[in-house]
């Protein structure tokens, strides 16, 4: 008996807590303001009282108007309040089908449905979606022959999630010029830093690994140096670059030797000309060809000249 009352007085002390439960009705303006679980809390204030949005009319499949009243109502044809008036045409005062008035809060995932109840049925649902600007509402369809109706907006976010996006909405754009420069020298930085980490990294694996083997496997590190050529064949060079031997450099000076001692001979020197019979015909007569001051003469005998033959 003891736990069974205890059991029954549990509904009743959550009742009691603070904040609504998932499935509460309120009458605004008494609780607009509310949680729904235990991390979620949700203002609806602005909403109900018509200052951000004073009303929204939404057409179904059937072209019938679903009304969304907020706060006060500026004409005659829906009375004041949060309600729901629904129309078959265009709104007048003698369209009126119901009249709902009591809202109830639903939480589902990332967003929270308005449930607009009459005396006897649920009316109409608004689901608010979370956003972070408003669209505008669309209809949804049915959802247990309860038209449903879709609204993104920030009013359905948490009020955790309105002040983050209104921080993410605040943050200033980061200023190019100099701060971009900056930037890009700093990622460079870390390329490098990074790129001579790992070369260390390699090096240091590297020798680690050829220590750790030397010192478990001293035998197969001597085989495999023994295996390894102990020479390098350097490429053969031409003779002519090759040092000269022996007997070539005496060669050499041998040659060298009768060359000292034979004479030099001038093949325009003495007894070159044969034709001139003048005493001094041993000048030095170089045949490049015939001097143009020589003209017809044979007297006169210039440096570089051959002299001239009749038979040219």
């Amino acid at each position: 008996m003891l736990l069974l009352h205890i059991f029954s007085a549990i509904p009743a002390a959550v009742a009691a807590l603070p904040g609504l439960s998932r499935r509460t009705p309120f009458q605004y303006p008494d609780n607009c303001r509310f949680n729904l679980g235990s991390t979620r809390q949700y203002d609806l204030c602005p909403l109900l009282s018509g200052t951000e949005v004073p009303s929204l009319a939404i057409k179904d499949e059937r072209d019938a108007t679903y009304l969304f009243q907020f706060g006060d109502s500026p004409g005659d044809h829906c009375a004041s309040g949060p309600r729901v008036c629904v129309f078959p045409g265009e709104p007048s005062e003698s369209d009126v089908i119901s009249d709902a008035y009591t809202v109830e809060p639903v939480e589902s995932g990332e967003s929270i449905t308005l449930q607009f109840s009459g005396p006897e049925r649920i009316t109409a649902r608004l689901q608010l979606v979370c956003a972070s600007r408003a669209h505008l509402p669309t209809y949804s369809g049915t959802e247990d022959a309860v038209p449903l109706f879709t609204w993104r907006t920030n009013m359905g976010c948490p009020d955790s999630v309105v002040h983050s996006l209104e921080d993410e909405s605040g943050e200033k754009p980061a200023e190019d010029g100099d701060n971009s420069d900056q930037l890009l020298e700093d990622g460079r930085q870390r390329n490098s830093r990074r790129s001579t980490a790992i070369i260390l990294f390699l090096l240091s694996f590297a020798i680690i690994s050829l220590s750790y083997l030397s010192y478990k496997h001293p035998q197969r590190i001597t085989q495999l140096f023994q295996r390894l050529p102990l020479h390098v064949s350097l490429p053969s060079l031409p003779n002519s670059l090759k040092p000269a031997g022996e007997s070539r450099l005496m060669r050499w000076a041998h040659e060298e030797l009768e060359l000292d001692d034979s004479e030099d001979f001038m093949v325009n020197g003495l007894g070159a000309d044969a034709l001139d019979d003048d005493e001094s015909t041993g000048d030095e007569q170089i045949p490049l060809k015939p001097s143009p001051r020589q003209g017809l003469t044979r007297d006169v005998k210039t440096y570089g000249s051959a002299p001239r033959s009749p038979f040219w």
